[in-house]
């Protein structure tokens, strides 16, 4: 190998590791975990799997277990903020959401007041 190849690889494992270790450090946890971090500001990744929109509030929920796993909540006096039907535009996505991680009823959830604080991964 050449020097320039061998520095070339040198770079690219470094990279690569350094874009996981920020990963770790922003704070990316999975949706199956969001649980174990109430009070913490966060970024939660999976896929929406079930949603619903009531007149108040649309839900973006990343389990079928909807009622005692991770949700992602937006009001309606945000859904001007996002793309228009976020429940189905969402739908099947993998995303990250960002937030404040809260307990309600039981269950973790984080409020979504901007579409900055979601993002489509897949």
């Amino acid at each position: 190998m050449t020097k320039f190849r061998i520095i070339l690889v040198v770079l690219l494992i470094a990279f690569t590791a350094s874009a996981s270790a920020f990963a770790l450090a922003a704070g990316i946890i999975s949706w199956q975990d969001a649980g174990n971090y109430y009070g913490h500001y966060k970024t939660v990744e999976g896929t929406i799997v079930v949603t619903h929109k009531t007149e108040k509030i649309i839900f973006l929920n990343f389990s079928q277990n909807w009622k005692h796993d991770f949700t992602a909540v937006i009001f309606a006096s945000d859904w001007h903020k996002f793309p228009p039907n976020p429940e189905t535009c969402y739908k099947g996505r993998k995303v990250q959401v960002t937030g404040l991680i809260k307990e309600y009823e039981g269950k973790p959830e984080i409020i979504l007041n901007w579409q900055s604080q979601i993002k489509v991964v897949e």
